[in-house]
């Protein structure tokens, strides 16, 4: 069915930014003004204090060399103590048994649920979350009291949690009078017109260049987090916090009709971007966020799901022969949920935003191991690393990282990449500063087998976008799937998991 031109909707505007960005940049800066606060441990000269232990504090970085390279290069130029700085993978994280031979650990938010329910990690103490170093209210309020937090416990300190924002051509959407869409509706068709080149007049490529209406990350790993990111507006009801789970008997709800409908808006949309996105034999594993953004900043799409990044890893890719002119929105939502309790839809209410962030989907946590020789000086360390005046040094080094303290908001440009503009940059912290003051959101996995259930959903994507299957058929295997890997694990650990993953205790 035909939907309404983009420029002519009939709804009022629900889904844009709640505060100017001028009012986000005089927040953040009053903050800087006020001065940062004294260090809790003595200072020589100009370098920051060492850990408070004579030994080395050993930190395990999960999946990201280039924060490990940073961590030790920034620490060996401004503190006195020692750090030894060893990496591993999550699949290596996820099969230690009962030691990780560190004394922190800085992993991808989503395993906070992994190493707190086997115990592997400790709670920060209060003390170090309310100390001045820490300064733990310049953090913004969903990677504060949600995203380090497993249970009603603080568990970890943050370096930053992406989300799935919307990059589009600006110079194309400003010449076709068009606004960012803010419904999947809307989106899917505007990914179908931009598609077509005589749409674009003389901002079209050229004809042997490759062109797409959008792209999306639907590679292994992703495509099932896309598929969460799309459902979330549909199924996220103010009223009820289980949305993938009953959580009281762990009967999957992936297959109700929010995730049908967002899978069969994400199949239809699939059709006008890269086919090399979607995984579909070995050799072609699909796009991650990273290779969306480099399409997009390649010019080859109109549209693209992803986030900016200020990591040198990727300045090869990040940089075109001329800049795209670039805008950046929250991601698309919708102007019904589906309330689970009686399968109705119903209209969000006039105050709710049409968009919900899927939030843990990538990002980076570093708490204090059970097994740490002296936990003070591991969390010593992790604070210094995440706190306000080494965060902007060392975390926009990741490509799993974003902006997360007031701060941060201030000065965005160190976060996103070298070809976007300042404008853009504002842009993307006003998408920030938006996502983190939400009412209702919704976690990825994060309960122990995360890689095994989002496995199941990213090959019931594949079986749509690929095999053309019907999303009903593929998301009922999806839900068996996930029913034998709780029963393999144990429906009532994985409950109590549930629960804590939601901020609840058993």
């Amino acid at each position: 069915m035909p939907h309404a031109p983009i420029h002519a909707r009939s709804q009022p505007a629900r889904n844009t930014l709640c505060r100017p960005a001028a009012l986000f940049v005089a927040a953040a800066l009053s903050l800087v003004l006020c001065g940062c606060p004294n260090p809790s441990t003595p200072v020589e000269s100009d370098r920051d204090p060492a850990p408070t232990s004579n030994e080395p504090v050993r930190v395990l970085v999960v999946d990201d060399p280039e924060l490990a390279e940073v961590i030790e290069r920034q620490w060996r130029a401004r503190a006195e103590g020692e750090i030894k700085i060893e990496q591993t993978t999550s699949e290596k994280l996820v099969a230690a048994e009962g030691r990780l031979g560190a004394d922190a650990v800085i992993y991808p938010a989503a395993l906070i649920g992994e190493l707190a329910e086997r115990q592997l990690i400790v709670p920060v103490p209060d003390d170090v979350l309310n100390g001045p170093q820490l300064a733990r209210r310049e953090i913004l309020e969903l990677v504060r009291l949600h995203e380090a937090t497993w249970g009603k416990q603080t568990y970890a300190v943050p370096f930053g949690s992406p989300q799935l924002t919307l990059l589009y051509r600006a110079d194309i959407f400003e010449r076709l009078g068009l606004q960012p869409p803010e419904t999947w509706d809307e989106y899917e068709s505007l990914a179908a017109r931009l598609a077509d080149r005589n749409e674009l007049g003389d901002l079209a490529p050229p004809a042997d260049a490759p062109w797409y209406g959008t792209a999306e990350p639907l590679g292994q790993g992703w495509a099932g987090q896309v598929l969460l990111a799309r459902a979330a507006a549909y199924a996220r009801h103010r009223s009820r916090y289980s949305t993938l789970f009953n959580y009281n008997t762990m009967a999957p709800l992936i297959d109700g009709p929010p995730f049908v409908k967002a899978l069969e808006q994400l199949a239809a949309a699939a059709k006008h971007g890269p086919p090399e996105a979607i995984h579909r034999l070995p050799e072609i594993k699909g796009f991650s966020p990273h290779d969306v953004r480099r399409e997009f900043l390649a010019g080859h799409c109109a549209m693209a799901l992803t986030w900016p990044s200020g990591a040198k890893a990727e300045s090869g890719d990040s940089q075109s022969a001329a800049k795209v002119p670039t805008g950046i929105a929250p991601l698309p939502g919708s102007l019904e949920v589906c309330n689970a309790f009686d399968g109705k839809w119903e209209p969000r209410r006039a105050e709710e935003r049409l968009s919900v962030p899927l939030l843990s989907s990538t990002g980076r946590l570093g708490s204090a191991t059970k097994e740490a020789r002296d936990s003070r000086a591991a969390l010593n360390v992790l604070v210094w690393l995440s706190g306000s005046e080494w965060s902007s040094d060392i975390a926009p080094h990741s490509r799993e990282t974003t902006l997360y303290r007031t701060t941060h908001l201030a000065a965005p440009r160190t976060w996103v990449d070298d070809s976007l503009d300042s404008t853009a940059a504002t842009q993307y912290a006003e998408v920030v500063a938006q996502s983190q003051d939400c009412s209702v959101w919704l976690f990825s996995i994060r309960i122990p087998g995360r890689h095994a259930y989002l496995a199941a959903l990213d090959n019931a994507v594949h079986q749509v976008v690929a095999e053309d299957e019907l999303a009903t058929d593929a998301l009922r295997a999806a839900a068996a799937r996930w029913r034998a890997i709780t029963i393999d694990r144990g429906v009532e650990p994985q409950r109590r998991a549930y629960e804590r993953s939601l901020g609840l205790e058993p």
